[in-house]
């Protein structure tokens, strides 16, 4: 009988791996997960031994070892227009750093895909999802304090600001809230309030009301789908807060009137409007967003870097190319978890898996932080998890034919 503690089960994904470079990955990416919102040095040192390890792994294999899925041609061709960008940029001086800042680390959903075994998928996707939600209880409980306490006026992590921490507190709320009951892995009922709670208190002390209206949907979503007292719960706790701290009166205020209230959007906007004619195949190149911003005179914080969009982002750096390939990776992922969910195929504990990251992924395709370095980092770890799972449905639905029209059974663990 397997370990159930994330020490046991981790412990079970070594044994039950043989060579070394396998377990070199499923470690780096057990480590990753649990540094990714503390640690940047650490995350990098952990991305790349896992990396290391898994093209060591594929040169001894001689390519049988890499594990194909539906993601990784649009995702390949995404990546792919946006290398173009690098030297057709009109500057490719400041477009090159994009090569270790953000392309390098699109290996993690192949890394990803390669860690996880399809005998042992549901317990290995949920060790890693524990490691994630017990780190953003940590940095959530960090920054609420950091706040209540009056060491910063938002709530911050330890390696980066309040804007980082909403995104990625944000991303891994769906999972929390997917994971409670005797279908999820955090069975204990005390357990997944207070880590659902912990993650929602340090999103709101961020006072990012992105951030806001993301966690609102995704209760919204998890209060229909699994347990309408979420939404009554969530409704209650911001009335209270509301009515006892002045600062989130003062926001929630500033978010009714959201018109008013872009927080400079609104010039970055205009000015990637003045420049959308340009360079409209393959963008101005990557991180070029200083040298071509028209309005910078116009801007409140002169220290912005970005569009502040992901979708704009892509458009200026990379252009339609990279644009149109990103609608296509969007695509395959609602159309690849769609085709899992219908096959009937997967047990109770991956269907809550994979509804979990899919609301993420839907909060990343609508707030932004595809591009971002640490959330985009477990973007890549979903994507990843939900092109796996499409694979083991795909799989079982065919063994299920198969054994339905008389042929033996096949086997469905592969590697």
């Amino acid at each position: 009988m397997l370990k159930r503690g994330v020490i046991g089960q981790l412990r079970n994904g070594w044994r039950r791996r043989e060579a070394v470079h396998e377990k070199v990955v499923w470690a780096g990416v057990a480590v990753l997960a649990a540094s990714m919102i503390f640690s940047i040095a650490l995350v990098q040192v952990a991305f790349a031994v896992a990396a290391a390890a898994w093209v060591w792994g594929i040169v001894a294999s001689k390519g049988k070892s890499f594990r194909r899925t539906p993601l990784d041609i649009p995702l390949l061709a995404f990546v792919a227009a946006r290398c173009a960008a690098i030297p057709l940029s009109i500057d490719p001086a400041l477009s090159l750093p994009a090569l270790h800042k953000e392309i390098v680390f699109y290996l993690l959903f192949f890394v990803v895909t390669h860690a996880i075994r399809f005998d042992a998928m549901e317990e290995e996707i949920t060790v890693l999802w524990k490691i994630t939600v017990a780190a953003a209880v940590i940095a959530a409980l960090y920054g609420s304090v950091k706040y209540l306490v009056g060491a910063e006026a938002r709530a911050s992590s330890s390696t980066s600001g309040y804007y980082t921490l909403g995104l990625y507190l944000s991303l891994v709320l769906p999972l929390a809230l997917f994971s409670g009951g005797r279908r999820g892995f955090l069975e204990s009922r005390v357990a997944w309030i207070a880590s659902c709670l912990a993650i929602a208190a340090g999103i709101i002390f961020t006072f990012d009301r992105l951030h806001w209206v993301g966690m609102a949907a995704a209760i919204v979503i998890a209060g229909i789908v699994r347990e309408r007292k979420l939404i009554l719960g969530f409704v209650v706790v911001m009335v209270i807060l509301a009515v006892s701290v002045p600062d989130i009166a003062h926001r929630l205020l500033q978010l009714a009137a959201v018109g008013s209230n872009t927080s400079g959007r609104d010039v970055l906007w205009r000015g990637a409007w003045m420049l959308a004619g340009q360079h409209p195949v393959f963008g101005f190149g990557l991180r070029t967003f200083p040298a071509i911003f028209p309005l910078r005179d116009m801007l409140a914080d002169p220290g912005i870097g970005s569009w502040h969009n992901d979708y704009v982002q892509v458009y200026m750096d990379s252009g339609l190319t990279a644009l149109v390939c990103l609608a296509i990776v969007i695509a395959a992922v609602y159309r690849q978890a769609w085709k899992a969910f219908r096959s009937g195929c997967l047990t109770p504990g991956e269907r809550n898996i994979l509804a979990g990251s899919l609301v993420s992924l839907t909060l990343v395709f609508l707030m932004g932080g595809f591009l971002d370095i640490l959330a985009g980092l477990l973007v890549r770890i979903l994507l990843a998890v939900v092109a796996l799972l499409a694979v083991r449905s795909t799989q079982l639905r065919e063994a299920k034919e198969e054994t339905q029209g008389g042929m033996p059974l096949s086997h469905v663990v592969p590697l």
